[in-house]
């Protein structure tokens, strides 16, 4: 892979841990959350959201890449990764 594509790649590793720490954050549901007020719940909700999209489509351009005979092919990069596309480009 190229460095830009590398880049990518590991964008979207780290936006996917820190989505996945949002969400056991929201869905644990547990006392420092339920102290928020709920205007900062829906916000965090509106994020998780936001987090989602951002990781398709990062997940998009990383099936958009060219393979390369010298490195993995991009699907095998977001299995790795363990990848979910939600929203796969039609």
């Amino acid at each position: 892979m190229r460095a830009h594509e590398n880049r990518v790649v590991t964008e979207r590793r780290q936006l996917d841990n820190r989505l996945a720490k949002l969400i056991k954050f929201i869905d644990g549901n547990g006392p420092v959350y339920q102290a928020l007020s709920g205007e900062e719940r829906r916000r965090l909700v509106c994020q998780r959201t936001a987090m989602q999209w951002y990781s398709d489509i990062l997940a998009e351009r990383i099936l958009a890449f060219p393979p390369y005979v010298d490195s993995p092919s991009p699907r095998s990069q977001l299995k790795r990764h363990g990848a979910i596309v939600v929203h796969p480009a039609e």
